[in-house]
């Protein structure tokens, strides 16, 4: 199969996630991305809501992603903007780091349940 994009927010490393890096076989409960996010990718990996799907795979590409957010009308942020860097590794609380938001990691060799 073809190269899949996960995106894994910040928030659910910090809590329960297990830090992975390049060259590493990752296998994650996702959901398919309905799109609505501003950073672009295939998948979510979601580790606290139920899961439709199983995804395994090689890490190819880590990027840590920082959104920049606007403040609405009814009080809630929404981010509008997002920068991405490539990263080696994938760790708990790289908030202060090049990670405030989450990482984009692209896997390779995926198997799909």
């Amino acid at each position: 199969m073809n190269a899949i994009s996960v995106y894994y927010d910040g928030w659910q490393m910090d809590c329960c996630g297990e830090p992975f890096k390049i060259g590493d076989m990752v296998q994650w409960d996702c959901v398919k991305s309905n799109n609505d996010f501003l950073v672009q990718a295939d998948y979510h990996y979601e580790a606290h809501d139920d899961a439709d799907l199983v995804i395994a795979g090689k890490v190819i590409e880590i990027y840590g992603i920082n959104c920049q957010y606007e403040k609405r009308d009814n009080g809630v942020l929404y981010p509008i903007s997002y920068h991405k860097t490539s990263i080696p590794q994938a760790k708990e609380f790289m908030s202060d780091e090049v990670a405030e938001s989450g990482f984009l990691v692209v896997l390779n060799d995926v198997a799909i349940k």
